[in-house]
């Protein structure tokens, strides 16, 4: 399934880039911060979420003014711009009311339209969307995530990436700081952030009166669930829904959820139903063994084994194979693998883990001085990174990524977008380099004796302040622990 791109002017003469896919009643899917057709199309996960959606509807696709496809000589950044971007698309198709579906930024502009325009508004979803972020997020957090974004796009990429999509392997996270800097330049990415944090649609709510289904990620970072429910509260009618996951993005993390919450609302089949899924996944897999006996451990993929002497790495990454998929935290790693909390920790923060979600153990907000120190260390490594593979030094390759993602990782936790100012946990912060350092060195070890399987590890253990083995779209292998 597919799409051609199309454009339409706005009054003011902006040309837009819009799409449409699938047949049936009118859905909207309102671009967030910043979007890019073609590069959306790029990604499976957000080819496939947009193709269920367009299952029972014909779902109009678009990119605002300054980003993506469309003109990029955008000057004015409010409310207003948004919204007569959306109403210049609709104008252009006049589909009837239309189901709005609002991620993130997109929440509060999706809700503008449905407020403002009723009669052209049939159902409206938010996912991920807030009221307004002023309250909620200290001014020196704001300050120091939009000073990195406009001193080092592409550091600011890459951070923003760790914030949105956090524990995502190093392909995603690539494609989508890649993704983030082509969809827009700098300047407008700056703006368009600073916009996130200006928008106030609170007054505007109210007067909504489309049924509102409001989605929220129960472990989200940049939207925790009190903006979720604030949004639902100042909604009349509107459903909130608490849903699994730490994700931003809808179509990233058991994206079937989102969609059966979706069709619920909609009274439409947009997944396939639980048989017909079944029978296209695989049953069966290939055997991969990681088994420990005395200080040897068996690792090996199908026939091929090898003998690697005992690491504690190996422990760890025994644990998280044992459970696919549960994202485990790095203090309940260290007690399940080594029987007690990290040096300087108690029994108490085991217990706290599970309450303290994923902001537990991330590092305070940085001041200038700080954001320049990691910015010039992380353009070091990678120099130091692109020297190593050009050598062919696997191991001085392996941990100059390996300093690179702890960095960025420490720079996401200190300046969330939704988050308040994040104290140091000091215990949870040294399990979380510890248990990364371990479990990247593990996979490193594999990936000399068995390459085929090293790199099976290396793209589905996620490592973090959560840790977590992702089994591969086919299953993956069945491991004999």
């Amino acid at each position: 399934m597919g799409f051609e791109v199309r454009f339409v002017r706005r009054p003011d003469g902006a040309c837009l880039a819009y799409a449409t896919l699938g047949a049936g009643p009118p859905m909207v899917w309102v671009p967030g911060w910043i979007s890019h057709l073609e590069l959306m199309w790029e990604h499976e996960p957000i080819r496939r979420f947009f193709g269920h959606l367009a299952s029972n509807h014909t779902l109009i696709l678009y990119d605002k003014h300054g980003v993506g496809l469309s003109d990029r000589d955008r000057t004015v950044f409010t409310l207003d711009s948004e919204v007569d971007d959306l109403t210049t698309v609709l104008d252009e198709l006049d589909p009837g009311p239309a189901v709005l579906i609002g991620n993130s930024q997109a929440g509060a502009v999706a809700s503008a339209f449905a407020a403002r325009r009723p009669d052209r508004v049939s159902h409206l979803i938010l996912h991920g969307a807030w009221a307004y972020l002023g309250d909620l997020v200290a001014d020196e957090v704001r300050t120091s995530l939009l000073s990195v974004v406009e001193a080092h796009w592409g550091l600011g990429s890459e951070l923003i990436a760790d914030l949105l999509i956090p524990g995502a392997d190093a392909e995603l996270r690539a494609w989508f700081a890649r993704f983030q800097r082509e969809s827009a330049d700098a300047r407008t990415a700056l703006r368009l952030l600073e916009l996130s944090y200006d928008l106030d649609v609170r007054p505007l709510l109210p007067q909504i009166r489309a049924p509102t289904l409001v989605l929220n990620r129960r472990d989200d970072r940049a939207t925790p669930p009190p903006m979720g429910r604030e949004l639902a509260a100042l909604i009349p009618g509107a459903r909130f829904r608490l849903v699994p996951g730490r994700v931003h993005f809808p179509w990233e993390e058991d994206p079937d959820t989102i969609l059966r919450e979706i069709g619920a609302f909609l009274d439409v089949d947009v997944v396939p139903t639980d048989g017909a899924r079944a029978a296209r996944e695989p049953t069966d897999g290939p055997r991969a063994v990681l088994r420990r006996v005395g200080e040897v451990w068996t690792v090996g993929l199908e026939d091929r084994e090898v003998l690697l002497k005992d690491v504690k790495g190996l422990r760890y990454l025994a644990e998280l194979l044992g459970r696919p998929g549960v994202e485990a935290h790095v203090i309940e790693l260290v007690a399940a693998v080594e029987g007690a909390p990290p040096a300087g920790g108690d029994r108490h923060d085991v217990e706290l883990a599970g309450r303290l979600g994923p902001d537990a153990g991330l590092g305070p907000v940085l001041d200038g001085q700080a954001r320049e120190a990691y910015a010039a260390r992380i353009d070091e490594l990678r120099e130091e990174l692109a020297a190593a593979d050009a050598a062919n030094d696997v191991d001085r390759a392996t941990a100059a990524r390996t300093e690179i993602d702890a960095l960025t990782e420490q720079l996401a936790g200190a300046l969330g977008l939704g988050g308040r100012d994040r104290p140091m946990g000091a215990t949870a912060e040294r399990a979380r380099v510890k248990v990364t350092r371990l479990l990247r060195d593990a996979i490193r070890r594999i990936q000399e004796a068995d390459p085929h399987l090293g790199h099976l590890l290396d793209t589905t253990v996620r490592t973090g302040t959560y840790c977590s083995y992702q089994p591969p779209p086919d299953g993956g292998p069945r491991w004999d622990l």
